[in-house]
Formats: structure tokens, C-alpha cells, sequence
């Protein structure tokens, strides 16, 4: 096989770890957002009840390895919950996973086409980056959170947040919520480098990765290039 190949496949490959890697964060409220009233009728069951649905903002205390990079780049970084019964906390440790197998390492995993529809999505709504979501109004905020809901919990087949196991209670917020959710099958691609922030006890998130290659992975596959240059050299 090809030196140069060996290095790109190898570099690709350990890209891919942050998946089983883990992440402390620091909650830091919901901005922009705005007080909503949602019901889900299927485990877990939650009856009508207040929340603040938004756009969750944390900033990173560590991670495992070093260098984990989520959306914006930085310590500071924005998400949606995709759980809907347990509490946000700070100095919370998160298992990154694979999106398809949120929302909680305990319970029935959300699967591909979910975790797909969820993609397109936060691209109907935001475009490729979820930053972008900081430029929302508190109300289309508040509804673009019910349609991740309504992805994640509904049952039934087809996406609406005025009938079926989930629900959205606020008027302003159905319509919203709604016009993001017609999107998904419009949406020609998806948001990428989507994961879940997944902790047994704590709500869980859907967040972007910059899927940053380890250094070491870097240091390993330049070391083959540079076989590879004396080899021709030889040759």
C-alpha cells in the first residue's frame, strides 16, 4: 500500500476517537430563548409543564483526550437538549457519542434516521454552523428547541409539534416550531459533525465537532510521509 495513503487513512481513522472520548462543561444558561409549555406522552412522560427552551450555552472546563473542539471554537459552545426529564448541571462530565446513539446511554438509542432528520433539521434552520443559531429571536430559539424535541420523542410517524406524543403549548411557538420541522424534507443536505453530549444523570445535548485530528495521529502519519520520502529518494 502506498506510504502517503497508509498516512491519510491512519489520520482519518484517529479523527474519529473523540467519540469515545469525554468532556467536562460549565452550563451557562439559555440565550436566546424564551419560556414554553410542552407535554410528551411516551416514556419518558412528561405532563404539561413549563420550561425555558432555547439555545443551552456552556463553556469547556476539560477534556480527555486534550483538545476537544466544539462549535464555536473555543472553551465556549452552543447546543440544543435532546432530554427532556433530567436536570442541567455544571461540572457535569459527558460521554461524546455518535448522535444515532443518544439521547442516553440507558435508554432506547434515537438510530439513524433520527439522528439524520435532526441534520437536516438545524441546516433548514441555521445553515452548516451551529453558531448561527445566536442569531435567532428568543421565539424562534424557543421553537427550533421543540422541533429537536418533537424529532427525538415523536413516535407516531410524521413531524408536528400541535398533535402527537410530544407537543408544543404555545401558539407562536406550534407555528414556528412547524415551519423548521416542513424543512426536513426539503433540505437538500445536513448540518455536520453533529454529536450527543450523553450523561446518565443529566440532560443531554446535540452539539457540533470541529472532529479535530489528535496531534499525536498527525506526528504518526508525518513520520510515514517522511519514510515514504526516503524511499523514493532510494529508489
Amino acid at each position: 500500500m502506498n506510504l502517503n495513503k497508509l498516512a491519510f487513512v491512519i489520520g482519518v481513522s484517529l479523527s474519529g476517537n473523540v467519540f469515545s472520548d469525554t468532556i467536562t462543561t460549565n452550563y451557562s444558561g439559555v440565550s436566546p430563548g424564551s419560556t414554553a409549555v410542552i407535554r410528551n406522552t411516551v416514556s419518558p412522560t412528561v405532563a404539561s409543564t413549563n420550561v425555558y427552551a432555547g439555545v443551552y450555552n456552556h463553556t469547556v472546563v476539560s477534556s480527555s483526550p486534550n483538545g476537544i473542539d466544539l462549535s464555536p471554537i473555543g472553551p465556549q459552545f452552543v447546543s440544543f437538549c435532546i432530554d427532556i426529564v433530567d436536570y442541567v448541571g455544571s461540572g457535569v462530565v459527558y460521554t461524546l457519542t455518535d448522535l444515532m446513539n443518544s439521547p442516553d446511554p440507558i435508554l432506547n438509542n434515537m438510530g439513524s434516521e433520527k439522528a439524520t432528520d435532526l441534520s437536516k433539521l438545524l441546516f433548514f434552520a441555521v445553515g452548516s454552523e451551529l453558531s448561527n443559531v445566536l442569531s435567532l429571536t428568543n421565539n424562534q430559539a424557543a421553537a427550533l428547541q421543540m422541533a429537536v424535541w418533537e424529532v427525538v420523542f415523536e413516535q407516531n410517524g410524521g413531524y408536528n409539534v400541535t398533535n402527537g406524543n410530544f407537543t408544543a403549548l404555545n401558539a407562536t411557538t406550534q407555528n414556528q416550531a412547524n415551519f423548521y420541522l416542513n424543512g426536513i424534507s426539503t433540505a437538500t443536505e445536513g448540518m455536520q459533525n453533529l454529536i450527543a453530549l450523553t450523561n446518565p444523570d443529566k440532560q443531554d445535548f446535540i452539539a457540533q465537532s470541529t472532529v479535530p485530528i489528535p496531534a499525536a495521529a498527525w506526528l504518526f502519519a508525518t513520520g510515514l510521509i517522511g519514510i515514504g520520502a526516503v524511499s523514493r529518494r532510494k529508489s
